[in-house]
């Protein structure tokens, strides 16, 4: 190693410190490749704008960027983008974010062979298995076996805005390759969400179409302190939103809408406490709000959920849910100014025993205020 002089070292201080004055308060910008360069949404490109991705999400915490920004271009990805341990950042989205659309397991009567879809599990580097399930010795049917990665993860983030300047920057899950009867009796809920956010505080998410999640559109969970305004949701249901789910079934009960089976595509799934969710429109095939309770997956609780507002929607699907819980307590949720057009269900609420029936879910002080049903179905 070469000794330098003091008045070199003190040079080389001068450099860093001042690099790091020119980069702070600065913007980092999104340098994947565009559809605009290269047209076709496939996997070799979805991979590898994953991995820019992810890698400039990791530069995020370094606490010396404000701002991250998609440029107004048409970004092709693939599942498991991660980003963790940011705060104080404005994420951008100026253009278009589209998830590649994977192949399907396939029905093959004659073979056990069966093509899984390529996409990551827990991290890109790791593919999703399929493997013939109980099922396969009458259907030929391969099921995943792992749980997907999420599209988009969010974790341990704090005083971060999801925006675009955009009228509604869309973020497209391809979730139609997802969905159908077939994979669900293959995979269930085995499947990506849209946005999952999680163990996070003080949050702006606004101005933002979440379109055709494979799973629920958006999921908070353990999350404290979030706005939610100007979001629009459509999953499964036809492109006429107020067309409600006639164009699913028929008169006789039976398939008339190529993209029905949208099964588990929660609108907003959220968990936590100081929330508000306000002016968002929501069409999708399953609840279009679920407060759940605040319990990790091992079942250890995370607090109480609290304290939320939700005014001024319009939603169809199946309406307005609490739960289901379970050994945890629910409370202070606010429902006001809500219109709901062909919904399934509207207003309902859901327990889970599990077997421990001694220690059940706990609902209190919750407000339905003017809400209107239009030609409910049950």
């Amino acid at each position: 190693f070469k000794v330098r002089k003091p008045n070199e070292q003190a040079r080389m201080k001068l450099l860093v410190t001042s690099f790091i004055y020119l980069v702070s308060s600065s913007v980092l910008t999104f340098n994947g490749i565009s559809l605009e360069e290269h047209n076709v949404c496939d996997f070799s490109t979805a991979s590898e704008n994953t991995r820019i991705l992810n890698q400039q999400l990791e530069m995020l915490q370094l606490g010396v960027f404000d701002e991250f920004i998609f440029p107004n271009n048409t970004y092709c990805l693939g599942g498991g983008v991660q980003g963790v341990n940011f705060e104080n950042v404005i994420v951008r989205i100026e253009g278009t974010l589209e998830f590649y659309a994977v192949s399907k397991p396939k029905f093959l009567p004659l073979s056990y062979d069966c093509e899984c879809p390529l996409w990551p599990q827990g991290t890109p580097e790791y593919l999703l298995e399929c493997k013939p399930n109980l099922l396969s010795v009458f259907t030929r049917l391969c099921a995943i076996q792992q749980d997907p990665a999420q599209c988009l993860h969010f974790k341990g983030l704090n005083n971060v805005s999801f925006t675009s300047s955009q009228n509604k920057a869309k973020i497209n899950g391809n979730g139609q390759s997802w969905w159908g009867l077939n994979n669900y009796i293959q995979n269930a809920e085995r499947r990506p969400r849209l946005i999952y956010i999680e163990d996070s505080s003080n949050l702006l998410v606004e101005n933002l179409y979440l379109y055709n999640s494979p799973l629920y559109s958006f999921d908070a969970f353990n999350v404290t302190n979030m706005t939610i305004r100007y979001i629009d949701i459509h999953a499964g249901v036809a492109e006429d939103e107020h067309s409600g789910h006639e164009s699913v079934l028929d008169k006789n009960g039976q398939m008339t809408h190529p993209i029905a089976n949208a099964f588990n595509t929660d609108g907003f799934d959220i968990a936590g406490k100081n929330i508000h969710v306000h002016n968002c429109r929501i069409w999708n095939q399953d609840d279009c709000i679920a407060v759940k309770d605040n319990k990790a997956a091992d079942g250890s609780a995370r607090g109480v959920s609290e304290n939320m507002v939700f005014e001024n929607i319009t939603a169809s699907g199946l309406g307005l849910v609490i739960g289901s819980i379970s050994n945890s307590k629910v409370r202070n949720i606010t429902f006001r100014n809500i219109y709901m057009e062909k919904t399934f269900k509207g207003i309902y609420l859901k327990f889970r025993n599990k077997g421990n029936k001694s220690h059940p879910g706990h609902i209190e002080d919750v407000l339905f205020e003017n809400i209107t049903m239009d030609d409910p179905e049950q």
